[in-house]
This record gives structure tokens, sequence and C-alpha cells, in this order.
């Protein structure tokens, strides 16, 4: 079972808790009630929503999900990918790249899923170039890998993951845009990295929607050097602060979205409650993801 919140819309059937800033919640049902989903409302305090359960029904033995989408009355607007198109909404985005959920009914938890993501062949062929950063604070001494997604391309790099190359030093003095692109920044979880498939299942419709997205690795994950005794944890904002503020001066134009997986998720709703960053983080609508069984 996968909860994807984004921001903090409050469903339409909770009724007595105050409504959040605007979101979209993206759940697809198990026959199991659903885990509880996080989210904030206006002054930042946690509130936790729980979802009604779900029948078991013919749908579920043939492997079908319900996915349900809730949204704040007045949805983010986003830039259309063509120029004179018309305007669409995010939660009219997110409807048009979620695929039915249609689960394999061996397949009955979600420990037994996420194995299956690990073993099974099948590939999301998702090219980066790196760049390692420096930390700016010097309480948090140390560099980190931000890995942005760019077209396919010939070469390889066997001190990093598959199809990850290092930016030359020219390339990315340009790398700078006054485009006003929709950019996704993502963090993964725990000891994992921009590599891994859960990751790239997510990036590949959004960038072929035309999105431009990155991944800030955790110090020392995806082949990254650790470099001080500083590392990372479930409070350490630092590199996701450092990397928003670096984006705000190089794509001022761009709406910046975030999301998170696990530990990942974590680290950004710290960065949203705990943080001033939050202040220049205005439009950065969190997303929230969970995995469990």
């Amino acid at each position: 079972m996968i909860s994807i919140l984004l921001a903090a819309g409050p469903p339409s059937w909770i009724r007595n808790i105050p409504k959040a800033k605007s979101g979209i919640a993206v759940r697809s049902r198990s026959d199991k009630p659903e885990a509880p989903a996080l989210a904030f409302d206006t002054l930042r305090r946690p509130t936790i929503y729980l979802a009604p359960t779900i029948s078991m029904d013919v749908w579920r033995l043939l492997g079908y999900a319900r996915t349900s989408f809730y949204s704040h009355v007045s949805s983010l607007e986003l830039p259309a990918k063509d120029q004179g198109a018309k305007r669409t909404s995010l939660l009219d985005f997110c409807k048009s790249i979620t695929p039915m959920c249609r689960l394999n009914p061996l397949l009955f938890n979600g420990h037994l899923q996420t194995f299956w993501t690990a073993v099974k062949s099948y590939d999301i062929p998702i090219y980066y170039k790196r760049r390692i950063f420096s930390a700016e604070d010097p309480a948090f001494a140390g560099t980190f890998a931000v890995d942005f997604v760019v077209g396919e391309y010939e070469g390889a790099d066997e001190s990093l993951p598959p199809r990850t190359t290092f930016y030359k030093d020219l390339e990315f003095e340009d790398i700078g845009s006054q485009d006003a692109k929709p950019m996704l920044v993502t963090l993964h979880g725990l000891s994992g990295g921009s590599h891994e498939i859960y990751l790239r299942h997510v990036l590949r419709p959004v960038v072929e929607a035309g999105w431009e997205a990155c991944v800030v690795n955790s110090r020392g994950c995806a082949m990254s050097k650790i470099t001080t005794g500083v590392l990372y944890n479930a409070r350490a904002t630092w590199d996701i602060r450092q990397i928003v503020k670096w984006l705000r001066q190089k794509f001022p134009n761009r709406p910046l979205f975030g999301l998170g997986f696990s530990l990942g998720a974590n680290i950004l709703v710290n960065v949203r409650t705990l943080d001033s960053i939050q202040l220049i983080m205005l439009d950065l609508m969190l997303s929230y993801c969970a995995v469990s069984g």
C-alpha cells in the first residue's frame, strides 16, 4: 500500500479538522485500512487523517486497487507544456500521470511488493548528470551529490551508478535558465539514491510530461564520497535547504515541487515544519510517500 500526500489538503470526508493549504492526496487502497497520512493545518500543527476501511470485493481478488484523489477546493494551477495550450491544475496533472493500479494478487502486502521490485528484470532508463556541492554552513561541513535528470547519452562512469556521469565544469556553468518549467526535487529513502527503481518509476512519467527533475542524494549514498563526519538523519535538512536556495537563483521562474520517500519524506516534513527556510519555500509543495505492509 502506497500513500502519497502532496502538500497538506484534507480529504473531503474530514469535517471537523481545520483546512490546510492546497494540495493533493493520492492513495491506492487495498482491502486493509489505510495507514495514517500525516498532514499539517495552516498553523503547521501535525494532523492525522485516517481513511475508512475498504471492504474486499471481486476486483480486489483480481488485483485491482481503487485510486482516489483528494484536493483542496482551489488546486494549484500549472503552466502548460506547449505555449498557447490551456493551463492545467495539479489535480488534473496527477490524474493524467497516475496509471490504473493493478497489483499481482500473489503480492498481497507491501513487503512482497517491495521485494518484487528489487528482483524483477524490468528497468526504467533514467539518465543523470551529477554535481558535487560543498556545504555552505560550516556547522554542517561536507559535500553532497545532486543528480539532475537529463536526456539519453552515451558513455559511463564506473565510479558512479548506472547511467550517471559527472557534469563538466564548463557544461555546468550554463545550467541556469529563465524557463518556467515545473521542477521536482526528490529525496530517496534510507541508504538509497537516485538509482533506486522506485524513484525512477516516479520520475519517468513526470519527465515525459515536460518537467525537470533532480535528486538530492544523502551524504555517502549513491556512490558519493563521505568527506567529513557530518552524515544525515531525518533532521538533516541542511543539504536540501542549500539546494533549494541554489535552484531559486539558477531557475528563478520555475515552480519547485518536493517528493520524499520514507526517510526522505521525514526530511521534507522537517524542512516544512522546523526550519526557517519555509519563508523561501512558499511554493515548494511537499509530498510524503510511505510504503508499508
